[in-house]
């Protein structure tokens, strides 16, 4: 009798350290970053550990407002006829409304008024040269400066300097635009009803520089 409750309590004692093993054994961790949208996306991760990197791509970017900033100075005969600053920010009427950068390395630009504009974007730190595709043809229209970019907005700044002379008159131009972005994780759908392809405008400094004239 007592042999056999040896046995029993010999047998519940292993049963019972074999359960208490099972139940400490864990899964492995794998840290990374979990978010689809980030350029060092892990889908093998199962624990996000904070370290991911966002780009310009992925969704679209709707235009949320615009930061125009800049200075005037005209003279006549080396004598300073006007010295003037300004900074104005823009959350209505803006020129661009929306912007796509794909992986293949290609944009489209939505403006307000339905103008779509098409091309290649090329990256290099934090300085961003969209070209444009126009019939074949493809014309550089500038440099932008990511001024900062995370999972859900972009901030993108241009920069230029003009100057003009006209019976006398220097007016020296120096402006800085900053374009303030939201993602959009839906993507980029076109409602091609009121859209036309054409040369961009919201890039154009000739543009900027005669709204600029006539404000």
């Amino acid at each position: 009798m007592k042999k056999v409750l040896y046995l029993f309590l010999t047998v519940s004692i292993i049963f019972s350290s074999c359960k208490k093993e099972e139940e400490i054994i864990e899964p492995t961790v794998i840290n990374g970053c979990m978010n689809a949208i980030a350029s060092n996306y892990d889908a093998t991760a199962n624990t996000d550990d904070g370290s991911c990197i966002f780009g310009i791509v992925g969704g679209a970017w709707n235009a949320t407002s615009e930061l125009e900033e800049g200075s005037i100075l005209v003279t006549y005969m080396g004598a300073n006829i006007m010295d003037s600053t300004w900074s104005e920010t823009r959350t209505d009427s803006l020129g661009l409304a929306r912007l796509e950068f794909n992986s293949n390395l290609t944009f489209e630009s939505t403006e307000l008024d339905g103008l779509i504009t098409s091309g290649d974007w090329l990256q290099n730190n934090d300085q961003l040269t969209l070209t444009e595709d126009s019939a074949g043809i493809e014309l550089e229209l500038g440099t932008l400066t990511i001024v900062s970019v995370n999972e859900t907005n972009l901030a993108m700044s241009m920069s230029f300097s003009e100057s003009e002379e006209q019976n006398g008159y220097v007016s020296s131009y120096q402006v800085n635009v900053t374009f303030n972005f939201a993602r959009d994780l839906s993507g980029f759908t076109t409602n091609t009803t009121n859209q036309r392809k054409g040369y961009s405008k919201w890039f154009n400094k000739v543009e900027l520089i005669n709204s600029i004239k006539h404000n």
